[in-house]
């Protein structure tokens, strides 16, 4: 156990490569109750959000998902974030643990005056199942079905009795699914889904792990405040055909190019690379 973002987290089980291999053959079960989780509603809730983030929202349909990032005006990156669209007037939002409160002032800040903006993360929980043999291993452990959701898209379903929302946004490059559910649950079903065995749980080390093995960023490592993402993502995930705050830092970034982009290394050795390698 270590903490993280004012969280005591398991760093490891069994073990980082031993789950890392686990997750990627089999499927883990990850505590991700740390997360952020706020809720957008009113009739100004689309244009507000498709100011804040990079990408496109106007463009969800209900039931869909889409990654992107918060930016300073400078286009600094403040979080990268997840956005969920329950309905045309209603939007869910999934962001990082650690820069939750600063997100929640700085989006109020800038929201219109009929959207209304909650935060649901003391009240809500997260489960993510990730690894190739998710979706068997889960309805196998609830004896219940999953709904055949494709890629960056959600539902909102039962079970085990417990209402959840149910995606498919995972950061392991694996599939897998994301279980949000009321908090009061987290210990109940966590044992659920670990009880026939096929599912393992996994720590924060595997986690980084597998996210650095697929390429993905992490918001305090590759993304930050001091610099734009376009050395991170060359300019994927961000819609410059729209206005949105930081778009200028973006623009002018593309145009001139960055000091450091971010590449990936094949290592020599069976080591895994460490912070700041």
């Amino acid at each position: 156990m270590g903490p993280f973002a004012g969280w005591e987290m398991p760093i490891q089980y069994s073990g980082i490569l031993a789950e890392h291999g686990y997750t990627r053959t089999n499927s883990s079960l990850f505590d991700t109750c740390h997360m952020g989780e706020f809720i957008f509603s009113g009739p100004s809730a689309e244009a507000d959000l498709e100011t804040l983030v990079t990408q496109r929202i106007s463009t969800l349909r209900a039931g869909q998902c889409r990654y992107g990032y918060l930016l300073q005006e400078d286009g600094g990156v403040i979080d990268d974030v997840t956005v969920f669209r329950r309905d045309s007037d209603c939007f869910f939002m999934v962001v990082n643990a650690g820069t939750r409160e600063g997100d929640a002032t700085w989006i109020q800040a800038h929201l219109s005056p009929a959207t209304v903006f909650r935060d649901l993360s003391p009240e809500r929980a997260k489960l993510d199942v990730q690894g190739p043999k998710s979706r068997c291993a889960v309805e196998d452990a609830l004896n219940e079905e999953l709904p055949p959701l494709r890629y960056f898209r959600f539902a909102d379903i039962e079970l085990d009795g417990i209402p959840c929302t149910v995606s498919r946004t995972g950061y392991t490059g694996e599939f897998g699914y994301e279980l949000y559910f009321p908090i009061g649950e987290t210990e109940r079903l966590w044992e659920r889904l670990l009880a026939p065995g096929f599912i393992r749980p996994a720590g924060l080390g595997a986690r980084d792990t597998l996210r650095l093995e697929v390429g993905y960023p992490l918001y305090g490592h590759e993304l930050s405040r001091d610099r734009t993402p376009v050395g991170v993502c060359r300019g994927m995930f961000i819609d410059l055909d729209k206005q949105f705050v930081g778009c200028e830092g973006i623009r002018r970034d593309m145009t001139a190019g960055v000091s450091n982009y971010l590449v990936g290394l094949r290592l020599a050795s069976r080591r895994a690379a460490r912070e700041g390698d």
